[in-house]
């Protein structure tokens, strides 16, 4: 017994040994970063970080409660999510390149980005009204290819919706000192 103690010592033994430091691996639902999750004996909304463990344990988890008829916490789906995450990184998958915006979020991309242009709100609203049906307003806007749509299918009816819309968005714009808006 001796001899195992000279072997390795422990703090009992010997009170020079050093202590190992023990390495932390996260648990499945364990808070670690930054994450906001809702907490739903506090009422709140808080900040962590789930560590996801094993995948196929967070998997497990999220099946079987599908499969008893559970309901799924925002935890358990933010929980799938970082496991989802996890395997596409360890299989090479660029997860920023992977995420597409849609046509949806390509217009709106587009619309926050795009240039505005600085007309007159009376000569814009005339225009609107008078020459609408065939894009005389987005000719002074100078969005030619807008316009050049607007007249080309001023036959239809969809260029005359499209004015009213235009109309409607420009009327309760409130203009600068020198009756100016940005469209």
């Amino acid at each position: 017994m001796a001899e195992e103690n000279k072997l390795n010592p422990t703090p009992e033994t010997d009170a020079r040994a050093p202590e190992t430091p023990v390495e932390h691996t996260p648990t499945t639902g364990e808070l670690l970063g930054d994450v906001e999750h809702y907490d739903e004996e506090k009422d709140e909304w808080s900040t962590g970080y789930y560590g996801t463990g094993s995948r196929q344990q967070v998997t497990d988890d999220v099946f079987k409660k599908l499969e008893t008829g559970e309901e799924l916490t925002r935890d358990d789906f933010i929980k799938a999510e970082l496991a989802l995450q996890d395997a596409k990184q360890e299989a090479g998958i660029d997860i920023e390149n992977e995420k597409s915006p849609g046509l949806i979020g390509k217009y709106h991309d587009w619309k926050k980005n795009r240039t505005k242009h600085k007309v007159n709100k009376k000569k814009y609203c005339l225009l609107c009204v008078l020459l609408g049906w065939c894009g005389g307003h987005r000719y002074y806007e100078k969005r030619y290819v807008l316009a050049a749509f607007y007249t080309l299918f001023f036959w239809s009816v969809v260029p005359f919706f499209l004015c009213v819309t235009d109309l409607l968005i420009a009327l309760p714009m409130q203009a600068d000192e020198n009756g100016d808006i940005m469209i």
